[in-house]
């Protein structure tokens, strides 16, 4: 039987979250949106006191301060972070996933050195680095040309890893001090047996950020581009089985849940824009009564309650086919569950922005950002054309050879 029931634990997390996110994050987010400067959106202030709170380290082990948050968790803790602001909730949703992959992926050896340079850091953040200037999405895809996979390489020499390439669009790229990244070590061999991954530190000889991206939303967070020009990495740096990096990690984040937290994040976003909209509609006075008592502001608030709740479960459900051992896995359910909730999102910040009328366009007010946060994840942790794509791989017993 499915239980969604939160426990005392989870209930405790969310109201930590919650006041963090109204004593800590909503009154700057305004002001570090509208930076110019893409670099100074970001807060080490914010990051600090989220780490004060416990918030950085859900998902390491108790003996590492950790709760090995479970992935309801982490959507019930990133929900509650969006609804102050996504890109904030981003960066700590992706320290998770690659916390979590450091803990489960690397052998005791890396795991002694890694995980005290996270652990022992208030202002260490983490990365992923796999998309590139040549490509994006379809990476998860089975591909069948040779050069439309990734185009970094990693050579061994003397015992010592050397990486050249460029990862673009990368999110913590620049504020993170570990990086997780791809590159092909094999490339005469077939398609999913060339890439493998690595640990880079930020402090790595030949490894340099180039542009931050100056984006629409998500303005609290930096994506950024890596070079790496004679990256030179220890050889023990390799993390998993040579030439299999793309299929460990991959199916490692497919059981981790990580299309599930990028749909809890942005649907904190739109929650946020909901009940913004609904104190909005019970102050506003139009047609002779508050905007709550007219019947068509019933039905657009109603729909986008609808929609998030809608969303939440779908979410839920697909968390809990991965978590629990009383089924069998259907991996479609987690790509489907991720465009379910970023579509929903978005038409809710839509929505919700039209409800003020000529003020949600204004940037006095909250709603145009969440409209702009809400844009990203139509794209951000797969495009939702190519997600789709995957679940009708794997619904239909089609080729899908990454969870071979």
């Amino acid at each position: 039987m499915v239980d969604f029931r939160l426990t005392d634990q989870q209930r405790m997390l969310r109201e930590v979250a919650r006041k963090f996110v109204k004593d800590e994050v909503v009154p700057v987010r305004a002001q570090l949106d509208r930076e110019p400067d893409p670099k100074k959106g970001f807060s080490w202030e914010l990051l600090r006191k989220a780490d004060k709170v416990g918030l950085r380290t859900l998902t390491l082990g108790p003996e590492d301060g950790g709760i090995n948050a479970d992935i309801i968790t982490r959507c019930l803790v990133g929900e509650e972070l969006a609804t102050g602001d996504l890109g904030f909730a981003v960066c700590l949703d992706q320290v998770w996933k690659i916390a979590a992959g450091i803990t489960h992926l690397c052998n005791e050896e890396q795991k002694k050195r890694f995980i005290p340079i996270f652990r022992d850091d208030p202002e260490c953040v983490l990365s992923i680095c796999i998309t590139e200037p040549s490509g994006g999405s379809n990476y998860i895809l089975p591909i069948e040309r040779k050069d439309s996979t990734l185009q970094a390489r990693a050579e061994l020499r003397n015992g010592k890893w050397i990486l050249n390439g460029t990862k673009h669009f990368i999110s913590n790229a620049g504020l993170a001090k570990l990086y997780l990244m791809f590159a092909v070590t094999d490339p005469e061999k077939d398609i999913y047996d060339r890439v493998s991954a690595f640990i880079v530190p930020h402090t790595a000889p030949g490894l340099s950020i180039g542009k931050v991206e100056d984006k629409l939303g998500q303005r609290l967070v930096w994506n950024s581009t890596v070079i790496m020009e004679n990256c030179e990495i220890p050889g023990d740096n390799l993390v998993g089985r040579r030439g299999k990096g793309m299929q460990d990690v991959l199916r490692f984040l497919a059981e981790e849940g990580s299309n599930i937290q990028a749909g809890a994040t942005v649907l904190g976003t739109a929650r946020a824009a909901y009940e913004a909209a609904v104190e909005h509609a019970r102050q506003r006075f139009v047609g002779g009564k508050t905007m709550i008592h007219h019947q068509l502001t019933h039905y657009r608030l109603t729909r986008m309650k609808m929609r998030l709740d809608a969303a939440r479960a779908y979410l839920y459900r697909a968390a809990y086919n991965i978590d629990s051992p009383d089924e069998p896995t259907d991996w479609s359910m987690a790509p489907m569950s991720k465009v379910f909730a970023a579509e929903a999102a978005f038409e809710v910040a839509k929505e919700a922005l039209e409800l003020f009328g000529g003020y949600g366009y204004m940037k006095d007010y909250p709603m145009e950002k969440y409209l702009r946060d809400a844009a990203s994840f139509l794209h951000s942790d797969g495009v939702n054309d190519v997600l789709l794509l995957r679940a009708g791989r794997l619904l239909y017993d089609l080729p899908a050879e990454l969870y071979r």
